[in-house]
């Protein structure tokens, strides 16, 4: 091995930074694309390399959210992690937000959004602060990022 394959290799994967967005999405209907977006709250491990996945819908007083526990087992920092959210999906802004809870299962002010542009569609994933909407760095690996938005874009063409 040459000093720049095993720099390479020993170093972190490349992170989802301050977020990533696909290739404009020509072939597959808006409607099936989100269709499968919403899949991946109740079964991320179909997107993502997750294990022990426990979601619970709450019915609330400003509409119903997801709870959710997974354990992420991708490569990098965030291997071992326990991550507890709560999930909003809003079909009219094309947004669903994973709010991250601190360790008493209160909502923190840091999410992660799966959103569905359009004109040209496409699907980009990122971390923001839910107060001020800011965009935020997200330690969490780019290429699980781009395999979901992959599998997401598969299932929806191959959904007939």
């Amino acid at each position: 091995m040459t000093g720049d394959s095993e720099a390479k290799a020993k170093a972190p994967p490349e992170s989802v930074g301050l977020g990533y967005c696909s290739d404009p999405i020509r072939d597959a209907d808006p409607r099936k694309l989100w269709k499968h977006m919403l899949t991946k709250i109740s079964r991320p491990q179909v997107f993502l390399p997750v294990t022990d996945v426990e979601a619970l819908y709450v019915d609330g007083d400003g509409g119903g959210y997801t709870r959710r526990t997974m354990t992420f087992v991708g490569p990098g920092p965030m291997n071992g992690l326990v991550i507890k959210e709560n999930i909003y999906a809003e079909e009219s802004t094309g947004e669903i937000r994973f709010v991250v809870l601190d360790d008493d299962g209160k909502e923190t002010d840091v999410e992660i959004v799966n959103a569905l542009l359009d004109h040209p569609t496409r699907i980009e994933y990122y971390r923001r602060a839910v107060g001020t909407r800011e965009r935020l760095e997200w330690p969490a690996p780019k290429a699980s990022a781009v395999g979901a938005i992959k599998k997401t874009v598969e299932l929806a063409r191959e959904d007939v």
